[in-house]
């Protein structure tokens, strides 16, 4: 299993501080995605893999305070965004976040086996917090991990997988609604 390389390819919605576009690095600097301020629900974020690819593992680290209920995973198959065709694979739900006074960011790790050159993301609702005045939603970082079909071309080196340097917010499951 490796490190999938993806980049965004949809966002319904961005804060103009914090594009989709942070989802493509992963360094000590990124700030991450987080939705328009006051915006409608669900916000839809897209993922093109560089290549199709047999995903095993979803990982995300949510915003501290900015935290979406729930986070619904979607792969999709074709020749681009907007015409794949797409199969639910489920949904993941988010604490609050109220117990670490929303200091920490929760990782959730997601087991799946699906093939696909797509995923999307639709995130959904927020909590209510006070440290979330503008009611936005917000992902630090994604991180998917499997192996591309057909494996590594003549060149390519698969990146060993690592999962992101934070705490596992009891999300080592599989995804929830099916």
């Amino acid at each position: 299993m490796s490190k999938l390389s993806f980049t965004v390819a949809y966002s319904s919605g961005e804060d103009i501080d914090y594009p989709a576009r942070e989802l493509n690095v992963h360094s000590p600097h990124t700030v991450g995605w987080q939705s328009p301020r006051f915006c409608d629900f669900p916000q839809e974020v897209g993922l093109a893999l560089s290549r199709p690819s047999r995903l095993s593992q979803v990982q995300l680290l949510s915003h501290q305070s900015k935290i979406a209920t729930k986070i619904e995973l979607y792969v999709g198959e074709g020749g681009s965004y907007s015409t794949a065709n797409w199969k639910r694979l489920g949904y993941l739900s988010l604490a609050d976040n109220s117990q670490s006074d929303y200091q920490a960011r929760e990782l959730k790790s997601v087991y799946i086996d699906c093939t696909g050159a797509f995923l999307k993301l639709l995130v959904h609702k927020c909590y209510l917090n006070t440290h979330n005045i503008y009611n936005q939603v917000g992902i630090v970082a994604v991180n998917l991990l499997g192996d591309y079909v057909g494996g590594p071309s003549s060149g390519e080196v698969g990146v060993p997988a690592a999962p992101f340097g934070a705490v596992d917010g009891g999300g080592g499951g599989g995804l929830g609604g099916g």
